[in-house]
């Protein structure tokens, strides 16, 4: 433990990948051990030799002297060469739970730092940030001990993601953006912060799921704000949310101004919550299935579905009659979806969904992302009083300017002389004897 043993060696593949490290170590290896019975040759993140490397390596492995034992260790198995895999027994570590890592960090700062009391909810937020892994754990723990991360800048984490995911969810990005600058003011790594924001909301999209509560090692406190969260978020809004910070995440690094592809995430949030409609599942509900195929009742669309048990929530006459309302309910919130809207016809119900006919595959594909299927939603449910879905279908454009042209042209009445060899220099009026009719 305190790094003075000669007979373990550890090597980084990483950095010593090519055969001349591997011919060095083959030399080495002759030796016998000074202090233990063998000697002991960690090769971390063995994927990263070459193929000659691998060559070069298999032979010893094959047969290894009796003093000498290897541990090979990688995060990507998949490309060691199975050559490689067959001569060696293979041992898959399992990811530590939360609990675990908590429990291994809690025996650490009583060994090292008795008198630093870390609270559970800085030692939780340290093991959630750790991703699962022990060496990260203990890294961050070392740094909160040192004095490097402030432990109440730690706890004030939690509570802050649960005022962040509220102003989204409340479609106030004022205050989100507020609570990123106080991120930045106070010198909070915007990469770190991301990365926990993104498994807070995991957290909250697994109670949304169904998941127990006893699935989570959290204090009293932040599992009772993840639980009213997810009952206030539906879990479309939940996934909608984490692929916009994910991506936001990714955009960190080539952002000139770092922050400024969170604010950007979070304008983007805006019209895509669903507050107050969503509940959370009990511990014993199963999902729901539908038991036929949808009933689709329109003058354009047939289906040989038409005797589906599943009735129609809506009648299509009245979604005709107040689809002015709804176009208008998303002008109101952005005025090229609603363009899009009213460019469109609805034409059919199926089930829950208004089949909405457009002219245009740009058309479909702009209405049916995320965003804007949530605000055409959101304005369906103000109007109607219940929960619609939004579906497009392309239909047939009318060539009625093309139409038009060619049945002028077939009214006029114009002989053409057949077999005529034209002259490029003759006059038009000779070659139609004598003019066109008008």
């Amino acid at each position: 433990t305190k790094g003075n043993f000669m007979d373990l060696m550890e090597i980084d593949a990483a950095s010593n990948r090519g055969i001349d490290d591997i011919r060095d170590l083959k030399e080495k290896i002759k030796l016998l051990p000074t202090q233990g019975r063998k000697k002991v040759y960690i090769i971390d993140e063995v994927h990263m030799l070459t193929s000659e490397a691998f060559n070069a390596l298999l032979k010893t492995l094959e047969e290894p002297p009796k003093h000498a034992t290897f541990i090979l260790c990688t995060t990507e198995l998949h490309k060691v060469p199975e050559t490689i895999k067959s001569r060696c027994q293979v041992f898959k570590f399992k990811r530590p739970t939360r609990e675990q890592l908590v429990e291994k960090l809690k025996r650490i700062q009583d060994a090292e730092s008795p008198e630093l009391k870390l609270s559970r909810d800085i030692l939780d937020k340290v093991a959630m940030l750790a991703g699962g892994a022990f060496r990260d754990a203990e890294t961050i723990l070392q740094q909160v001990i040192e004095g490097g991360l402030d432990a109440g800048a730690l706890k004030h984490d939690f509570g802050m993601y649960a005022d962040f995911i509220r102003a989204l969810g409340e479609d106030d990005p004022g205050s989100a953006v507020k609570l990123l600058n106080t991120c930045f003011r106070d010198g909070d790594d915007l990469t770190l912060w991301v990365e926990g924001l993104l498994k807070y909301f995991r957290d909250v999209m697994y109670l949304k799921m169904g998941f127990s509560p006893e699935y989570f090692s959290l204090t009293e406190e932040t599992l009772k704000q993840m639980l009213g969260l997810a009952g206030q978020l539906s879990l479309e809004s939940l996934i909608t949310y984490i692929e916009m910070f994910n991506q936001a995440q990714n955009d960190l690094k080539t952002f000139s101004i770092p922050q400024l592809a969170l604010e950007v995430a979070v304008a983007k949030s805006v019209g895509a919550s669903a507050i107050g409609k969503g509940n959370v599942p009990s511990k014993g509900d199963k999902p729901k299935t539908g038991g036929g195929k949808e009933e689709i009742t329109s003058k354009n669309i047939t289906d040989d579905s038409a005797s589906s048990s599943v009735a129609p929530s809506a009648d299509l006459g009245e979604v005709g009659e107040r689809w002015a309302q709804v176009v208008a309910e998303v002008l109101a919130v952005n005025s090229s979806v609603s363009a899009l809207l009213k460019s469109g016809k609805p034409v059919g119900i199926g089930g829950n969904a208004v089949i909405l006919e457009v002219s245009y595959k740009f058309h479909k594909e702009r209405l049916e992302s995320t965003l804007n299927r949530k605000m055409v939603e959101n304005a369906l449910e103000k109007v109607f009083a219940k929960r619609l879905t939004i579906k497009c279908v392309l239909g047939e454009r009318k060539e009625s300017h093309k139409a038009g042209v060619v049945e002028n042209l077939t009214d006029l009445n114009i002989r053409v002389p057949q077999n005529v060899i034209i002259d490029s220099n003759a006059a038009v009026s000779d070659i139609f004897d004598g003019g066109l009719p008008l």
